[in-house]
C-alpha cells in the first residue's frame, strides 16, 4: 500500500510538472482561461444579471473556477491512458495509477486557482465571513465528485474510444449553459430548475457561493448525503474500471 501512495504521489507530481511547467509561463497558462471566461460572461451579462444576482463579479468567479476544474480536469483524465500508452503496455503496473495521478494534477492546480480566487475575491470588495473555512469540506465534495465518480468511467471510455475526447468536449460545453455559472438559479423557469438541481456541478457551485457570499454553511446532513452518494457511485465507477483493467491495453492499442 505505501509502494502504491509513493507511485501514485510520483506520478501526479510528474502530471503536474508536465502540465504547469513545460512551457514558458506555467501556471499562468492555467489561470489565463478562467480569467477571460470572467471578463467575456462579466461584458455581457453584468447589465442584465447584476442588478438579479447581488455582488455578481464574485458569483461569476466562483462559477467559472469550480466548473473550470470539472471541465479541465475530467478532459485530461479522460486521456490519461492513450498519453501513457507506452508504460500501459510495457509495465505491469495498476493501471488505476495512470487515472488517479492525473486527476491529482489537476485538483493540484484547483486550490491553486483557488487561492488566487479568493484574492480576487478580496480585491473585488467581497467581506470575509466565517464560512468560508469550510470552503475545504465543499473541496472534499468536489473531489470525490471528480476524481472518484467520474476519472474511473471516463479513463475506461477514452481508452475504449478513440474520439471520445471530442464527444465529452462538446458536452462539457454544452454544459456549462446547463450549469449555473454565470446565471442564477433563480430566471429558470421552475419546471426546469428542478432539473439543473440534479446537476452534481451545480451543487458544488451553489454550496461555495452561499458559503463565501451569503455566509452559509451546507447542512450537515445534506452534506453528508451528498458525500455518502458521491462515495457510493465512486465505488460503482472503481468497480467498472477494475472490471475492464485487464482489457485497458488492448483498447489503446487498437
Amino acid at each position: 500500500m505505501r509502494l502504491y501512495f509513493d507511485r501514485l504521489f510520483q506520478m501526479a507530481r510528474c502530471e503536474w510538472l508536465l502540465r504547469e511547467q513545460s512551457n514558458l509561463f506555467g501556471f499562468m497558462w492555467t489561470l489565463l482561461q478562467p480569467l477571460l471566461l470572467f471578463i467575456v460572461f462579466y461584458g455581457l451579462f453584468t447589465k442584465w444579471m447584476g442588478p438579479k444576482t447581488p455582488n455578481y463579479g464574485a458569483f461569476l468567479v466562483i462559477g467559472i473556477v469550480h466548473y473550470n476544474f470539472f471541465q479541465n480536469t475530467t478532459s485530461y483524465v479522460l486521456t490519461s491512458l492513450r498519453r501513457r500508452a507506452a508504460l500501459l503496455t510495457n509495465f505491469p503496473m495498476p493501471r488505476d495509477l495512470f487515472v488517479f495521478a492525473a486527476g491529482l494534477s489537476g485538483l493540484a492546480s484547483h486550490l491553486l486557482e483557488v487561492l488566487v480566487m479568493f484574492a480576487f475575491l478580496i480585491f473585488l470588495g467581497t467581506p470575509f465571513r466565517s464560512t468560508w473555512f469550510l470552503i475545504p469540506l465543499i473541496l472534499l465534495l468536489e473531489a470525490v465528485l471528480v476524481l472518484g465518480v467520474f476519472s474511473p468511467l471516463l479513463a475506461v471510455w477514452g481508452a475504449q474510444f478513440s474520439d471520445f475526447d471530442r464527444i465529452w468536449g462538446l458536452l462539457t460545453t454544452m454544459g456549462m449553459f446547463l450549469t449555473p455559472v454565470f446565471y442564477p438559479l433563480e430566471i429558470i423557469e421552475p419546471s426546469k430548475r428542478e432539473l439543473i438541481r440534479l446537476n452534481p456541478v451545480a451543487v458544488i457551485i451553489g454550496m461555495s457561493r452561499r458559503a463565501i457570499i451569503d455566509g452559509q454553511g451546507p447542512g450537515v446532513l445534506r452534506y453528508l448525503a451528498i458525500l455518502a452518494i458521491f462515495a457510493a457511485l465512486s465505488a460503482a465507477s472503481y468497480a467498472y474500471f477494475k472490471r475492464h483493467e485487464p482489457h485497458l491495453a488492448d483498447y489503446v492499442l487498437t
